[in-house]
């Protein structure tokens, strides 16, 4: 995977400066890997609930599906907001210290803003997802079929100019490391784009968890 992406970015980042060296070669596992991450937690939050049976011990509580729902978003999120928040005092602390050069810190906060809106598109779509499936192996697949899916859409729009109109179908493109490094930049467009499958992904799985029959 690594050596798809450098063939596509070797044009356009300079692996002497450390801010390209990152964007070409760290940002990817961290979208990549930190996407599987967010996807499988997002997934998993309400189906193991289901799958291990403790789902009608806790609606036998005085306590509303929405309020489960609720409280299993504010979880998702809180786990993908300290999860970034490592990654880029970590990420922040390493360049600091092997940088020969002074970096661009307005690009770098870019390329993390990139990475959590990321994450939590793919752990909206994971927590819509969990309403329909309850069994872990199955939550497992979808979660890193899906990942590693969208991201290969991204790469083959990179590949090919007939395949370009796939980037708008792969949030990795929306958040693309050489874009975001040279022009300084996330599109508007993409942003709006993640926003809209937050919103609708989360409204999605309050609308159909309202009306899902659990089972016995």
């Amino acid at each position: 995977m690594c050596t798809f992406k450098n063939e596509i970015t070797i044009d356009i980042l300079d692996l002497t400066n450390i801010l390209h060296y990152f964007g070409m070669e760290i940002y990817l596992f961290i979208t990549l890997l930190g996407s599987i991450y967010a996807m499988i937690l997002g997934s998993g939050i309400i189906s193991k609930e289901e799958n291990e049976k403790t789902i009608e011990f806790l609606l036998a509580k005085p306590v509303s599906r929405t309020k489960i729902i609720t409280s299993k978003a504010l979880a998702v999120l809180s786990y993908i907001l300290l999860f970034n928040i490592v990654l880029f005092i970590a990420n922040y602390t390493m360049m600091e210290v092997f940088k020969t050069s002074e970096f661009d810190i307005k690009v770098f906060i870019l390329l993390s803003l990139g990475a959590l809106l990321l994450h939590l598109t793919f752990a909206a779509i994971g927590f819509l997802i969990s309403v329909f499936i309850i069994k872990a192996r199955t939550v497992m697949s979808v979660s890193l079929g899906m990942v590693l899916g969208m991201y290969f859409l991204g790469l083959a729009s990179s590949i090919s100019d007939k395949l370009t109109g796939l980037k708008y179908v792969s949030p990795f493109k929306y958040v693309d490391a050489a874009d975001i490094i040279i022009n300084a930049k996330i599109d508007y467009i993409y942003i709006v784009i993640m926003v809209l499958i937050i919103g609708f992904s989360v409204i999605g799985t309050y609308i159909f968890y309202l009306k899902k029959d659990i089972r016995n």
